[in-house]
């Protein structure tokens, strides 16, 4: 939850990023929002005072914005700022797969391989990867809910269809392998039996 509302800025900064409880629930996925309130609260409790709004706002509701208490917070606050570094990375990780599916859009690359489809495999599997996160942190004035769903239905097929060609080709190279296992037992067998015949007939 901490770090929706924290994220790296264009100086590398950790900046504050406040959202309302639906949001933050939006993005934390498969809690309810009595769940999510629950968990601010304890935040914003007398001799914690991490978050706003302070006690003095007595029930959150959906609309109520949330946000670091205060700036300095984020620098002093040493597990705060390694929840950060580490959005940051799961950020940096999306943009260089998103980049990739840009240029396979357009056919100037094909399906990802090794270490890109590692990367990949990680950004899929990651409970938060959704529209809701996507537009948190990649922002575009010009796109809607709906896009943003068509942008992660559409990286997410780029990777299943790059980890279908390379089950495909583990297969292939696992089949060949075999069936050269096969030929040079026969080959060997052959040879074996070739020896007993000269033997045998010397």
């Amino acid at each position: 939850m901490l770090r929706s509302i924290t994220l790296l800025g264009p100086d590398h900064r950790a900046i504050r990023t406040p959202l309302s409880v639906f949001r933050i629930q939006q993005l934390a996925q498969k809690y309810e929002l009595e769940e999510i309130i629950e968990v601010i609260d304890k935040f914003r409790d007398e001799g914690t005072n991490f978050l706003q709004p302070s006690r003095a706002v007595r029930v959150l509701t959906k609309e109520s914005t949330v946000d670091i208490s205060h700036e300095s917070l984020i620098h002093s606050w040493e597990r705060l700022r390694q929840w950060v570094d580490i959005e940051a990375k799961l950020i940096n990780k999306f943009r260089i797969i998103l980049s990739k599916v840009e240029l396979y859009r357009v056919n100037e690359i094909g399906l990802l391989k090794g270490l890109d489809l590692d990367l990949a495999k990680g950004i899929k599997d990651m409970r938060k990867f959704n529209a809701h996160w996507v537009s948190h942190v990649m922002p575009v004035d010009e796109m809607q809910e709906a896009d943003y769903v068509n942008l992660v239905d559409e990286v997410r097929s780029y990777i299943d269809k790059s980890i279908k060609a390379d089950e495909e080709l583990r297969q292939q190279q696992k089949k060949k392998a075999l069936r050269r296992g096969y030929a040079i037992t026969g080959i060997l067998g052959g040879i074996g039996l070739i020896s007993v015949l000269i033997n045998y007939y010397i």
